[in-house]
């Protein structure tokens, strides 16, 4: 083991983030801010807490990506082809769900965009979602709900979407996800 870490033409075993310290069998990113999760004060602590621990090796996690870059290509692919026939063959049905209202088109120019917004704020080139499928079901409820209440059907999405944003911004800044 000690001889592949330290051949120069094989990539790390463990990320960046990950790796062990010497003298220890803990993690370098617990060390950073004491130990495991805790409670930050102030709006926004936990998430000024995370930005502050990543940004450390945020640049050594896209430097190893482009120097193995044969392995991150092979892993781009082998996703993109993953998210890809999901995103067709759940695009079809939500086209027929909302009779044409949203189509196939906007179903791949939608997951496409927010994969490369989602890896590029997750400090992770190749961050891998998959919310194809519950946006899908949300949006089919929507479309239905619309319809039988007699609502503009883009207004009602619009205002779901930032509905959505304003809460998940809210759970954020008040360390929702810890409780």
């Amino acid at each position: 083991l000690s001889r592949l870490a330290m051949d120069p033409l094989t990539p790390p075993l463990l990320s960046t983030e990950a790796q062990l310290d010497k003298h220890s069998e803990q993690p370098q990113h617990a060390k950073l801010s004491g130990e495991g999760l805790q409670r930050f004060r102030g709006c926004c602590g936990g998430v000024v807490d995370d930005v502050w621990r990543r940004y450390r090796v945020c640049g050594l996690d896209y430097a190893t990506g482009w120097r193995w870059w044969s392995k991150t290509l092979s892993a781009a692919i082998f996703m993109w082809l993953a998210t890809l026939f999901s995103t067709l063959s759940l695009g079809a049905l939500i086209q027929k769900a909302t009779s044409n209202r949203i189509g196939l088109s906007e179903y791949l120019v939608m997951n496409s965009l927010g994969g490369i917004i989602h890896s590029l704020a997750g400090v992770q080139p190749l961050l891998g979602i998959r919310p194809t499928g519950p946006i899908t079901a949300i949006i089919t409820k929507l479309s239905t709900l619309a319809d039988q209440l007699g609502l503009n059907f883009y207004h009602y999405v619009g205002a779901t979407g930032v509905f959505v944003s304003a809460y998940m911004a809210l759970v954020a800044a008040v360390e929702g996800s810890r409780h």
